[in-house]
């Protein structure tokens, strides 16, 4: 097989992959389109439409699952017929949920990192104008708190951890 011959298979793959991640990110799936297969394997019922992607996230549901139980997703995927695509996409899926997974550990985390009440935030170099003056007016009593403050930064956040020490 020609170098060009691979490429272009091999870009196929990808896109079709690329085209099962997408649709299972953005399309929702209903009680009844799933529930039953969940109760099969020990895992709670969803009580309303969620994204495709949030019950992948459960360690028990595999991709085929949700291909033998959703006929959307079956048919977005009726040109899928290598089973490498539908493992890749799991496999690429994944990684995106375990990058979720951490950043709500982290952000739980934070959750235990306390500000103390005396805290002068006018004082803190590096903290945006906007930010010293929110954090001043709401006096949040976490920094999980602070991160979720309108006009509070990512950058804003770590010039907190510094100060804090963490």
């Amino acid at each position: 097989m020609a170098n060009d011959e691979r490429f272009k298979l091999s870009e196929e793959k990808r896109e079709r992959t690329e085209k099962a991640i997408k649709f299972i990110k953005t399309k929702s799936v209903s009680p009844e389109e799933i529930n039953h297969q969940l109760e099969l394997l020990n895992t709670p019922p969803i009580k309303q439409k969620v994204k495709m992607v949030s019950v992948l996230t459960r360690p028990q549901i595999h991709m085929e699952h949700l291909v033998n139980n959703i006929p959307s997703l079956k048919e977005h995927l009726s040109d899928i017929t290598n089973q490498e695509i539908i493992e890749q996409a799991e496999l690429r899926n994944e990684g995106y949920i375990s990058k979720e997974q951490l950043m709500a550990s982290k952000l739980t985390k934070l959750e235990h990192v306390w500000i103390p009440e005396d805290l002068d935030f006018s004082k803190l170099g590096g903290l945006s104008a906007e930010a010293k003056g929110k954090l001043s007016d709401i006096r949040p009593a976490s920094i999980g708190q602070a991160s979720r403050i309108s006009g509070v930064s990512p950058n804003d956040v770590s010039i907190l951890l510094v100060y804090l020490g963490r």
